[in-house]
């Protein structure tokens, strides 16, 4: 069984929909099932996700900025996993899934920059503002609180790959750039043209 997972299930014990993941890795384990469980890191593959605001020359997101945490495409994520099922050597256990770095918001600012030749500015939401008041509606939505707590995982700096496993059963990762530019293609403002 090939089971998706995500990156550092087995830490974020505050964020249910992702430490469920670690719950179901153990409960496989426990039942002797022959399986692998991919944890891959943050997906690329939303579109809309910095669409509107990279229309504009800007990359918005939540702060904490240096903090660095692994993405990767869920293009990249279907081929480890089609590949895997018959890698006898990925049995057991999980392979951290990403790409060939981590980036932090100024990093990815950059990049995104280089990729659509033209600056991007990066916009950010001071977390602190964005937690109070995930915190308050949280006091309504059990799913908020688990929202808020998914990004404090975030900005405690676990959230990055372990690319050992990947690189020996599936080769080297694919780069950031890579996913990055496959994203912007299936948002529609790759350029057709670059100098």
């Amino acid at each position: 069984m090939v089971f998706t997972s995500i990156l550092a299930a087995d830490q974020a014990t505050a964020v249910p929909h992702f430490h469920q993941k670690a719950i179901i890795e153990r409960y496989l384990t426990d039942t002797g099932v022959p399986y692998v469980a991919l944890r891959p890191g943050a997906f690329l593959g939303a579109p809309d996700m910095w669409k509107a605001g990279l229309t504009k020359g800007k990359l918005r997101t939540v702060g904490r900025a240096g903090v660095r945490w692994t993405y990767v495409h869920p293009h990249d994520v279907a081929q480890i996993a089609a590949v895997a099922v018959d890698e006898p050597r990925a049995v057991g256990g999980h392979i951290d899934i990403g790409t060939d770095r981590a980036l932090d918001a100024v990093e990815l600012a950059a990049a995104f920059s280089e990729l659509l030749v033209r600056p991007v500015r990066l916009q950010t939401v001071p977390y602190p503002l964005l937690r109070a008041g995930l915190s308050t509606a949280g006091l309504v939505s059990p799913q908020l609180t688990d929202f808020r707590n998914m990004f404090d995982f975030f900005f405690s700096g676990a959230y990055v790959a372990d690319t050992t496993r990947q690189t020996e059963l599936f080769g080297p990762p694919p780069t950031i750039e890579a996913g990055l530019r496959r994203y912007l293609n299936d948002a529609g403002l790759l350029p057709t043209s670059r100098p």
